[in-house]
């Protein structure tokens, strides 16, 4: 995240223009604070929204939920 000036970073982002001013993949970042070895928390999180570059977005997450 050190690469991203301090306004375009997700925290920072949420608490100056609130959670209302994040896309998916940032809220997505702020709920999981950190990435992974492969990739920032952004990257990780754009994997989780869309996989194989699949469309997606957090709507998408409960079709992927086995019910029982």
């Amino acid at each position: 995240m050190k690469e991203l000036l301090e306004e375009e970073r997700p925290y920072e982002k949420c608490g100056r223009f609130g959670a209302k001013s994040l896309t998916d993949i940032e809220l997505l970042a702020v709920l999981l604070r950190s990435g992974t070895k492969g990739g920032n928390v952004l990257e990780t999180a754009k994997k989780i929204l869309y996989p194989s570059g699949r469309e997606g977005g957090l709507t998408r997450l409960h079709l992927t939920r086995k019910t029982r």
